[in-house]
């Protein structure tokens, strides 16, 4: 085989379109059963996205219950997932405050179930409350379901 016989491989890379990321952030307590329920509403608030091609991001807290269905819809439909590790060594109002600045949500779900006052989850709707109004928001759909 000669010198100019010699097979020559150029990589190229392959560059992918940048998706624009929708974040959902996924709240809820551990006595949530209704499985049908979470996926019609995570299918509702996200149908626009999923439309206009963005990348869909479920933000959750890794709880029983609720948060386990919604990452299993969110790992059948083949979206990404966060988990917002629990931190025992600061109050939980400070740590919802830095669940909604880390992942700056575009959508929020909300499962609260009949048995429980989920004092956590209800704090996180405040403070959503508040993000919602604040100049840096990027929240534009929030949406609580109960379980009866």
């Amino acid at each position: 085989m000669s010198s100019n016989d010699k097979i020559t491989t150029k990589i190229v890379p392959v560059v992918k379109p940048v998706t624009e990321r929708f974040v959902v952030l996924f709240v809820g307590n551990e006595d949530w059963e209704d499985e049908d329920a979470i996926e019609e509403a995570l299918a509702d608030i996200t149908k626009s996205a999923v439309s206009e091609g963005k990348s869909i991001v479920l933000a959750h807290g890794g709880r029983e219950g609720s948060d386990r269905i919604g990452l299993q819809v969110a790992e059948k439909r083949g979206w990404s997932t966060l988990r917002f590790v629990f931190n025992h060594f600061i109050d939980m109002s400070t740590r919802n405050a830095r669940m909604i600045e880390m992942h700056q949500p575009h959508a929020a779900l909300f499962c609260l179930a009949r048995t429980t006052s989920d004092a956590e989850a209800i704090d996180c709707f405040g403070q959503l409350h508040e993000y919602e109004h604040s100049a840096s928001s990027t929240l534009q759909c929030l949406k609580v379901i109960h379980e009866f």
